[in-house]
């Protein structure tokens, strides 16, 4: 189950206790997404402190409530160059990590008990491909010494990433070894995904439908996870959530 702080962090601390030990009762795994509002690669000051209060936040919230991964769209490349943007975006996300286990001493990096996990992006305007998420997550790890960061793989949105070319079952597949690859079999075992039907325009993303709803293969994406063994949380992002997530599952099953 992901609590959506996408418009504003809604759950006060106390909340968030009493949520974790509900969660961990009904042995319910939790994950989070934080707000839209962040951009790591903001130009103003203003912006970026208003981005490192949307992740803290989230974050100590996340943490009091039990989440396992907390889930954020990194920034927006502003026309920068994106190998800049990379550089940018992980040392506004060091300052953040610093702060939360120096600062508020709330994250213990030599046991972490969160993953951050920044998703892969659907708008060619957003940093966010999955290569460039698995740099940034090598680059973190190897700082701090830790299974600390890893992408939420949105397979949608790299399928309107890549404007419906990423859609078969060698892509995914693909996907999965690469992240293998990059980062090791841990991040097979923890995955954040989500999933729902897209569709997209001449720079991507435009909104989330139906599964049913869209030419992008799901089926294929499960017949992946299914086929590399992966474990962790599948988010359904559909419109229809209750009802597509039970078809999913019950997809996955009969595989």
């Amino acid at each position: 189950m992901e609590l959506e702080f996408v418009q504003r962090i809604w759950l006060e601390k106390e909340k968030a206790l009493e949520l974790k030990k509900l969660a961990e009762a009904e042995k319910v795994v939790l994950t989070c997404h934080g707000p839209y509002y962040v951009n790591l690669n903001a130009h103003k000051a203003e912006k970026l402190n208003q981005s490192w209060g949307y992740i803290t936040n989230a974050t100590k919230i996340a943490l009091a409530a039990g989440v396992r991964s907390l889930t954020f769209h990194p920034g927006f490349y502003l026309q920068d160059d994106p190998k800049a943007v990379l550089q940018k975006i992980q040392e506004q996300f060091e300052k953040i990590i610093e702060a939360l286990a120096y600062k508020y001493e709330v994250l213990d990096l030599k046991n972490p008990q969160i993953y951050f996990s920044p998703e892969t992006t659907g708008k060619a305007s957003a940093f966010g491909s999955l290569e460039e998420l698995i740099q940034l997550s090598i680059n973190l790890n190897e700082k701090y010494h830790c299974q600390l960061v890893k992408p939420c793989v949105d397979f949608a949105h790299l399928y309107a990433r890549s404007l419906g070319v990423f859609n078969q079952y060698e892509d995914f597949a693909g996907a999965l070894n690469k992240l293998q690859s990059g980062l090791g079999r841990w991040v097979l075992e923890n995955m954040h995904i989500h999933l729902s039907g897209i569709n997209y325009g001449k720079t991507g993303e435009l909104k989330h439908l139906g599964i049913e709803e869209s030419d992008f293969n799901f089926r294929a994406v499960l017949q992946a996870l299914k086929d590399y063994n992966v474990s962790g949380t599948v988010i359904c992002e559909s419109p229809k959530l209750e009802e597509d997530a039970l078809v999913m599952k019950k997809i996955y099953e009969e595989m």
